[in-house]
């Protein structure tokens, strides 16, 4: 009776050729469970290799980069040979062994982007799913990478659209590893979306969205705010006319991140053309002084959206935020005096920051602020009755 490794070593027969010796190293990690340790290859058996893989695998740039090789070279295999490997792979990973889950993964993963691997997709799309909240952060870009790589199938299209509801959630995990995949997944979910602008999970997610400009983690804060550009060109029916308020929400957070292409994509929404062409030139103060002179009412709001960005620790999103307070401080002060007094309040500890521009930038606004503008002699009213008399008096009535 054939023992399972003479099985194997006779099912990679011809995949010898194709493999050769790029089978790497890291490779083995992955199969030192399955049923051919024995089996011969370059540098001796696979049990061998995996053990000396293993404990490289971790610590070693080079050993992750050899196992990516080793997948893709995997891809050259015959189709039989591969899907029996690919379930074996898939046997591990339920299995849930820490010592084997990092190798056995990324192979798994590389491995799905075979085509003929796809009649698998529906029990596996569970699997990698398990994976996502890992605590390994290695494990949990692995499993968005797979569940990107089902996404592309034309069959699991509508299937993943029941991962939105539980890609929202993951945007609420404290691991940003978890919100960066999730964000990524959800862009790709968005483009195959049917009736995508009018379904009602797109305002949902605006809502989610918006905290998430501001976060620690750059990659997520480009990541949202691409989300919420494209939310915003896709949008239709209903659902615009609810989106109108986080959009002009959005306004003042895309404004001091300076994000050009959402604040056009926002402009366009809004059917602001005036903003959109500031927008598209970058006329980064035009941008906020037509903000705020758009819609006087909101004077308050957007100063309470610009306050926490004092604290933000960019120099250059505090100055933005500086310089945004001192335009607002020239619409309110005349009308609201305390809110004048709380301007000040909240500038005055940058006063010693640790930013030169910033510093000065505070002081000047500051004393801006509490000087009170005088008066100008000359408006309207008074400018009326006087260009009445210059023009009858270089204009007679014509004598009849």
């Amino acid at each position: 009776m054939m023992t399972d490794a003479g099985f194997l070593m006779a099912r990679c027969g011809r995949a010898r050729a194709v493999l050769h010796d790029e089978m790497p190293l890291a490779a083995g990690a992955a199969c030192q469970a399955l049923p051919w340790p024995a089996l011969p290859c370059a540098g001796g058996t696979w049990l061998e290799r995996a053990e000396r893989c293993q404990r490289r695998f971790a610590c070693s740039p080079e050993a992750q980069h050899c196992l990516l090789a080793s997948d893709r070279a995997m891809r050259g295999a015959p189709s039989h040979l591969r899907c029996w490997i690919f379930h074996q792979l898939a046997r591990l990973l339920r299995r849930e062994d820490q010592f084997h889950q990092l190798p056995v993964m990324a192979f798994f993963v590389e491995l799905l982007e075979c085509p003929d691997l796809a009649d698998m997709d529906e029990e596996v799309l569970p699997l990698v799913q398990s994976y996502v909240q890992s605590e390994s952060l290695e494990m949990c870009r692995l499993a968005f990478r797979g569940l990107v790589t089902l996404l592309k199938r034309p069959k699991m299209k509508r299937r993943m659209q029941s991962l939105l509801p539980d890609s929202m959630e993951w945007l609420q995990h404290a691991c940003r590893e978890v919100c960066v995949g999730s964000l990524m997944l959800l862009r790709n979910i968005l483009s195959y979306l049917e009736q995508k602008g009018s379904n009602p999970i797109v305002l949902q997610l605006a809502k989610k969205l918006l905290p998430r400009f501001d976060d620690e983690d750059s990659r997520v804060r480009e990541l949202s705010i691409l989300l919420f550009k494209d939310l915003l060109e896709i949008v239709v029916g209903k659902n615009k006319w609810n989106l109108k308020q986080h959009a002009q929400r959005s306004l003042v957070p895309l404004f001091l991140h300076a994000s050009q292409e959402a604040l056009v994509s926002a402009a366009q929404f809004l059917k602001w053309e005036e903003l959109k062409q500031l927008a598209r030139r970058a006329e980064t103060w035009k941008i906020g002084e037509y903000v705020l002179l758009r819609d006087r009412s909101r004077a308050e709001q957007h100063l309470c959206l610009s306050l926490p960005y004092l604290e933000n620790p960019d120099a250059s999103l505090r100055e933005a935020a500086v310089r945004f307070i001192g335009l607002i401080g020239q619409q309110v002060k005349k009308r609201r005096k305390e809110k004048v007094q709380e301007m000040c309040t909240a500038l005055q500890p940058l006063e010693n920051d640790a930013e030169p521009l910033v510093r000065c930038l505070v002081s000047q606004t500051i004393m801006n602020l509490r000087v009170p503008r005088r008066a100008s002699r000359f408006h309207l009213g008074a400018l009326c009755p006087w260009l009445q008399r210059a023009w009858v008096r270089w204009h007679p009535p014509a004598r009849r």
